[in-house]
């Protein structure tokens, strides 16, 4: 029983040393490049399938296909909707299959408070919070007309809205990395 417990105990630390590293990697690059290479994402949720049947068979395959739809969907929709980018919505799949439903939801919301906080820091130490808000208002109305009145916005060729002229844009898999360790640091706090 002790060895069993130790055994999962050091196998989530080992899930989420993976998750904290490539988010960590995904960040510096973001934060440099402005993109999320798709070497990182795509081997990266692949490792998190293999992970999955490797740790917990079929059921492990199911709970991390959920993590990764859990996790990427607000993503895909604020890429297709409101500018977003497709690397975080890639980023985060990939998470999620590390991750499964249970620890990705908690990781989603801990990722979707850090960016909101350090969207709004950024907003401020840029002088652009009212604007922002405003754009932030408008993505929300957009997202509204799309789903309850099935009226679609204009898209550009690479498939989303482009983004409001002087729209404050951020590296956002730096507020990914934070609320990833965040999150992790919850879960090792919690675990036996």
């Amino acid at each position: 029983m002790w060895a069993s417990a130790l055994s999962e105990h050091g196998m989530l630390h080992w899930q989420w040393t993976a998750v904290i590293a490539a988010s960590l990697a995904a960040a510096v690059t973001d934060a440099r490049t402005g993109r999320i290479p798709n070497a990182l994402t795509g081997p990266f949720c692949l490792g998190g399938l293999v992970w999955a049947v490797l740790t917990a068979g079929g059921a492990g395959v199911l709970d991390a296909l959920g993590g990764m739809v859990l996790m990427a969907l607000p993503f895909v929709l604020l890429f297709v909707f409101a500018g977003g980018g497709a690397g975080d919505a890639k980023l985060m799949g990939a998470l999620g299959a590390w991750l499964g439903l249970g620890q990705g939801a908690l990781a989603l919301l801990a990722v979707l408070v850090a960016g909101g906080v350090y969207g709004v820091a950024v907003a401020v130490w840029r002088g652009e919070l009212l604007n922002t808000l405003k754009r932030v208002g408008q993505s929300v109305k957009i997202m509204f007309f799309a789903f309850v009145l099935r009226s679609m916005p204009k898209i550009d060729t690479e498939g989303r809205r482009p983004p409001p002229p002087g729209q404050v844009t951020i590296p956002y898999a730096v507020p990914v990395c934070i609320g990833v360790c965040v999150a992790a640091a919850l879960v090792w706090r919690t675990s036996p």
